[in-house]
């Protein structure tokens, strides 16, 4: 029995990846995506400084993905998609800028964590810029600025009629939408707690 448990434990262990955009670092992957795509659930992606040219797409994985700092990890998207697509997963984010995508972040069915995370930049979603929660999805965002999205609605966030949001000492700023709502959509639930919106732009209702 004791060789047994041996044999199986170690296994369900959660382990560390790394990745760094430099091929000379030494570090498991060069690539996100790569990384994300041979994680098992519980597994933290470390992510050195650098600038990654990629859209990531997390699906059915619970995983963490740590940035060395959100001043020097920048994920840098395209107007494909959204530069982080999360679909029925538990997903923690730290210390990540996130950029360019047509979204910033996208959550279908999942939970989010963000901590000393940027989402700027992104934008041509119907509704969303910076950030989207759709499916019932949840998110916790603390310590995070959400900045110079743009969307139809929502320029800064949207939260679907199912989704839930709280927002905790972070900052919604200079989001625009030609819609409603230039930093946030919510036809779900949001708590703000010791965040700002502000200098937010709409050219229907709601800056």
């Amino acid at each position: 029995m004791s060789a047994l448990l041996l044999l199986i434990i170690p296994s369900a262990l959660a382990a560390t990846l790394t990745v760094d955009a430099d091929p000379d670092a030494g570090a498991d992957y060069t690539s996100i995506q790569d990384a994300v795509d041979a994680s098992s659930d519980d597994d933290v992606i470390d992510i050195a400084a650098g600038t990654y040219l990629e859209n990531v797409a997390i699906d059915a994985k619970d995983v963490t993905l740590q940035g060395a700092d959100s001043t020097t990890v920048a994920i840098v998207g395209d107007a494909s998609s959204a530069t982080l697509s999360i679909q029925d997963a538990e997903v923690s984010l730290a210390q990540i800028t996130f950029l360019d995508g047509k979204r910033g972040i996208v959550a279908r069915s999942s939970t989010v964590v963000t901590d000393g995370v940027i989402i700027q930049n992104n934008g041509g979603a119907t509704n969303g810029g910076g950030m989207a929660l759709l499916e019932g999805s949840q998110a916790t965002i603390q310590n995070s600025v959400i900045q110079y999205n743009s969307a139809g609605d929502g320029g800064g966030m949207y939260l679907a009629s199912d989704a839930t949001a709280v927002v905790q000492d972070s900052n919604i700023s200079s989001n625009t939408a030609t819609g409603n709502g230039g930093g946030v959509v919510s036809e779900g639930t949001l708590t703000l707690t010791r965040s700002s919106l502000n200098s937010n732009v709409a050219d229907g209702d709601g800056g």
